[in-house]
């Protein structure tokens, strides 16, 4: 299974082609970069961001924070130790 946790946020523009940059990771891997591109052009925004249209823009993450935490995924791995199935192994 798949998990994903919104961690940007663009307003009416498209922000695509997201790519990790691992060789810039920090903290044993608790704080990754990630870019991607950030343009009007497939949102129907008539407002163009001043020097950051079509441009890529770089993120640092810090995956400890608690924001990015998937409480679905505890939900479902209770629920997979706890049903009857696992249990007859």
């Amino acid at each position: 299974m798949a998990y994903a946790a919104h961690v940007a946020e663009h307003g009416k523009y498209t922000f695509y082609w997201p790519v990790p940059h691992p060789f810039f990771d920090q903290d044993g891997g608790r704080m990754v970069y990630f870019e991607g591109t950030h343009t009007d052009s497939f949102s129907g925004n008539p407002v163009i961001t001043p020097r950051y249209n079509y441009n890529q823009i770089m993120y640092r993450m810090a995956l400890d924070d608690t924001r990015l935490f998937l409480a679905s995924r505890l939900r479902v791995t209770v629920l997979r130790a706890t049903s009857p199935r696992m249990a007859q192994k």
